[in-house]
């Protein structure tokens, strides 16, 4: 499922300033949200995105915050995903054995 969001979201990129980085990530529902990263984060979503393996986004972005990896993967930040998709008892996501949420 993974791969398929991915093909679903439109990502633009603006450099900023020295070591950072603007990501435009805009949903299919019409969200859009910008994260600022630096110049190894940035890299390491090119390594993320761009990866046919199923690299998780936690493992490649780990220091992003829980919201900015969502906002990465559907467009939506936590909030705007819970409205999208109901709360989180409503999901019916798996658990990896570390208790990662698999897609």
């Amino acid at each position: 499922m993974i791969a398929r969001l991915k093909e679903m979201m439109t990502y633009e990129h603006e450099e900023a300033g020295p070591n950072q980085h603007n990501l435009t990530c805009k949903s299919i529902f019409g969200t859009t949200n910008v994260i600022v990263l630096s110049d190894d984060q940035y890299r390491r979503f090119q390594s993320w995105r761009d990866r046919d393996s199923m690299l998780m986004i936690q493992d490649a972005l780990h220091d992003l915050s829980e919201n900015e990896r969502e906002i990465i993967l559907t467009g939506m930040n936590s909030e705007q995903f819970a409205e999208a998709c109901g709360n989180d008892e409503d999901l019916d996501d798996e658990d990896d054995e570390e208790g990662r949420c698999v897609y």
